[in-house]
């Protein structure tokens, strides 16, 4: 079945004895062979199927929970309340980050889960922390007592709190309070994998908006309803390792002094089997599925045959049908509804920003910026069925899917913002992009007249230094270095060029501080960066949302992962929007890099075509 890393002896010694609070993390690794085979995407499949399911059952909408949780002002606590009464869990709240390209060092592992604790939001400077299972009321206290005792009159219900972010405090610091293991709560039995993996911690994602706040000293100018920040409080996941083939269950759970040591490693045993019954739902239904789409094949094959005979006869008759398309032909062809109105409009803005933006770099503003532009959809389809596509059409190592009530996040992000593993940031500036070669000889040239782009060098070396200077910040002295300076690396349907660039965390930094000082990706903004990203606010003059910022997770041992937001949709109710950047130099010409953005959307923009 699955055995844990930590006996029971082992357990009730750390535990026993407790004067303060703690987190315990238990890793359950699963024995069998059969588990084993399954993937992420089968497992998260069950996961959403059980969690409608339950939904369905309790008559409760996750939506109404998201809604509330989200703006300010929203959410008041007797409704809220309501949610922590489930002990099962939250509907509609879940995430997947899988690893699809399995590149030793970039891609090894995959997270799944959706029974949270815990939502944390931040929005306009107001921090938001809702209770959602009873269960976790320990976590939840210690939460509330760190904001209560770091914000100024907070307002509290019994499972929610929320409180405006302290003056002279931004946004992560806020959300540093609502993470116990940043606040003096020890972590138990804190065993490692050899790079940085989620066990237990805050998962979600991070705006780009959130520069506001952080980096720039102008307000917004706009409103948004995508919170800044939005992360998920989580004691239980399940961990994929694709490079040894096997699967964890990860358990966090919050301990108090006094427990009882042998009943809380009952619950923890109790807690596991239930997340190994979910693995083996999840293979029973594949293997159903997998049945049934062989009966499909052959009934669609017999359908097809009698289809032929059809047609033939048909065409004997001379019969006009035959010119007509048929519904379902022009289902597969037709582009995705867009919201009227805007494609014209946008391309004439958009050139016309670029020529701004041109004029600052003439003026010795900036060397670069990266403007973007957005588009809209009517989604027809639910974000896991989006999500199977594009993972197929643009299959990437970082692949997201996150479902928070009505808004959800569907990515394929080729680039890391940062990780941190045992106290090292790590950042990975990309820049320089060819296909692939139909052979090896024609892959090797086609990299090397990458490699040999003056072009495409500069840009490198730009985004080396912008990643250089930002490690620094929260770095110790004369532990930054770049390693593996301009590598080419191979993914399924491209080539990247990209550098490492790395420093040991200062003692006083922590994750936080290191998310804070490579945010945003200087791919995303320009350089130098604050000027950058000033002239962004002023040209695009509209809320970027999530694309630009980072999604992925904190770990309780301090741990962390972020992509940049890119390749990505962006789903509110039945809304679905795309957003792409082209990087702007003295020498752009408008109407290419408004191409550049088509190009850029083209695999999101099949994948919601291939849906509709």
């Amino acid at each position: 079945m699955f055995s844990f890393d930590l006996g029971k002896e082992g357990f009730e010694k750390l535990v026993s004895g407790l004067e303060k609070p703690a987190i315990i993390q238990l890793l359950a690794k699963v024995d069998s062979a059969m588990i084993r085979n399954l993937t992420p995407l089968q497992l998260y499949r069950t996961l959403k199927r059980t969690q409608d399911a339950g939904q369905q059952e309790t008559g409760k909408q996750g939506t109404g929970k998201q809604g509330k949780g989200q703006g300010k002002g929203q959410g008041k606590d007797q409704s809220a309340d309501k949610g922590a009464d489930k002990s099962e869990g939250c509907p509609g709240y879940s995430y997947m980050l899988e690893s699809v390209e399995k590149e030793k060092t970039k891609a090894r592992y995959s997270f799944v889960g959706s029974d949270p604790d815990a939502v944390l939001t931040i929005k306009d400077r107001e921090i938001s922390v809702e209770l959602l299972k009873k269960e976790a009321s320990g976590l939840f206290e210690q939460v509330r007592k760190e904001i209560t005792e770091g914000c100024r009159d907070p307002e509290t219900g019994e499972n929610t709190i929320r409180a405006a972010v302290p003056p002279g405090k931004d946004l992560f610091d806020a959300l540093r309070l609502a993470f116990p293991t940043a606040d003096g709560i020890g972590l138990l039995n804190s065993k490692r994998f050899d790079r940085q993996t989620f066990l237990g911690g805050a998962i979600g994602f991070t705006a780009y908006d959130a520069i506001y706040d952080s980096w720039l000293d102008t307000g917004k100018g706009f409103e948004s309803d995508v919170p800044e920040l939005q992360y998920l409080l989580v004691s239980k996941s399940f961990v994929f390792d694709h490079l040894k083939g096997d699967i964890y269950i990860v358990l966090t759970p919050f301990i108090r002094p006094g427990s009882d040591p042998e009943a809380l490693y009952g619950q923890a045993v109790s807690e596991a089997k239930k997340l190994y019954t979910l693995l083996e739902k999840a293979v029973r239904e594949e293997g159903k599925e997998k049945e049934e789409g062989k009966e499909k094949e052959e009934g669609k094959e017999k359908e097809e045959g009698k289809e032929k005979e059809e047609e033939e006869e048909e065409e004997e008759e001379g019969s006009e049908e035959n010119f007509m398309e048929s519904p379902a032909s022009i289902s597969r062809t037709s582009p995705p509804t867009p919201v009227p109105g805007v494609e014209e409009s946008e391309r004439a803005g958009f050139e016309a920003a670029v020529l701004q933006a041109k004029e600052h770099i003439f003026a010795g503003d900036i060397f670069q910026v990266v403007l973007s532009r957005k588009r809209e959809f009517q989604l027809k389809e639910s974000p896991f069925e989006l999500y199977t596509r594009l993972r197929a059409i643009n299959p990437s190592p970082y692949m997201y899917l996150f479902e928070f009530g009505d808004l959800a996040i569907v990515g394929a992000s080729p680039e890391t913002l940062l990780t941190v593993h045992e106290r090292t940031v790590i950042t990975n500036p990309i820049a320089g992009t060819c296909p692939r070669g139909k052979t090896g000889a024609e892959d090797e040239e086609l990299a090397a007249r990458m490699l040999g782009d003056e072009k495409e060098r500069a840009e490198h070396v730009m985004l080396v230094d912008l990643g250089r200077n930002d490690v620094r910040m929260v770095a110790e002295s004369g532990s930054v270095k770049v390693s593996d300076f301009m590598k080419v690396l191979k993914y399924s349907h491209v080539q990247h060029i990209e550098s490492t660039v790395s420093g040991k965390l200062r003692p006083e930094c922590d994750q936080f501080d290191a998310f804070r000082a490579v945010f945003p990706a200087g791919t995303l903004s320009g350089a130098p960066k604050i000027r950058a990203m000033e002239i962004i606010s002023e040209l695009e003059n509209s809320p970027r949302g999530v694309y630009g910022g980072g999604v992925g997770y904190y770990s309780w041992n301090g741990d962390a992962d972020f992509a940049i937001v890119i390749r990505t949709v962006l789903v509110r109710g039945k809304l679905a929007s795309v957003q792409a950047g082209a990087g702007i130099v003295a020498d752009s010409d408008p109407a290419y890099e408004f191409r550049e953005t088509e190009r850029k959307m083209a695999a999101m923009l099949r994948a919601i075509e291939e849906g509709a």
